[in-house]
């Protein structure tokens, strides 16, 4: 129970994940990260 307890603390007071929006192609024009 000890170890449930503490993982749901961490739930608790963990910041909250969110996923970005998806870059446009135009984003990676000038850098030589992505290319088709």
């Amino acid at each position: 129970m000890d170890r449930r307890d503490a993982f749901i603390e961490l739930v608790k007071r963990s910041p909250k994940i969110a996923v970005s929006p998806r870059l446009s192609c135009k984003a990676y024009e000038h850098t030589e990260f992505y290319s088709r």
